[in-house]
């Protein structure tokens, strides 16, 4: 995992503290040209997904800072899962409750409480999405029509004026709570926009990874 990023200073976008931190990963992520990562360095690649586990978002938090941290992934786990969001996310969560659960003991007290101040609540996805608006575009229909049916090609979604990438998170939280956040390419954090979001397959994934990561932390500190 990597360091810590505060997400105190993001706007809410009305859904209090998950809201900023989706505003929050999206911000650190943002593309600003297809390829190009964000000065942070923290962008995904196209088409490789970035997972955050996030902490603090639910009511009363045992510190009062909202935050994420990126989880490191191996190379290749993506092209392994074939591509497929669906499976990296059921991988990934798999391979946290495959880990051996070493006891309390194992660990000093400054790290037992940093775990007691940084309570995970919320698990968050972002990756280089490309949105489709269908309504009155012939054109847009057509290429949603060949998505639902396997028919797509590489670079079809790119070569498309009616597709739209975005830099996209999805986070769902511990009361199944979820988000989606996005940005166009090229925006600025101005352009975030957070909303509500319905529960579906993916976000089954994302809640089953962050109850396997809530269930090991939980047991190897003894929370």
């Amino acid at each position: 995992m990597e360091q810590l990023r505060s997400a105190e200073r993001a706007p809410d976008h009305g859904h209090g503290a998950l809201g900023r931190v989706a505003h929050s990963v999206v911000a650190e992520n943002l593309v600003s040209s297809p390829g190009v990562a964000a000065p942070l360095g923290e962008a995904p690649s196209p088409g490789e997904p970035a997972i955050f586990f996030c902490y603090n978002t639910l009511p009363d938090p045992p510190f009062p800072m909202a935050g994420h941290i990126r989880l490191g992934v191996a190379p290749g786990a993506f092209a392994a899962s074939g591509g497929d969001l669906l499976p990296f996310l059921e991988a990934a969560a798999g391979s946290l409750r495959a880990q051996p659960v070493p006891p309390p003991s194992s660990f000093d007290e400054s790290y037992h409480r940093l775990q007691r101040m940084l309570r995970i609540d919320a698990v968050a996805l972002c990756t280089r999405a490309h949105f489709v608006r269908t309504q009155g575009s012939p054109a847009a229909g057509a290429l949603a029509a060949n998505l639902a049916e396997g028919r797509l090609r590489p670079g079809d979604l790119d070569a498309s004026p009616a597709a739209e990438a975005r830099t996209s998170a999805w986070l769902v939280d511990r009361r199944d709570v979820a988000l989606l956040a996005t940005a166009p390419e090229g925006a600025t954090e101005a352009g975030i926009t957070v909303s509500a979001f319905e529960r579906d397959g993916l976000i089954e994934r994302l809640a089953g990874l962050l109850d396997a990561q809530y269930t090991w932390t939980a047991k190897a500190f003894g929370l």
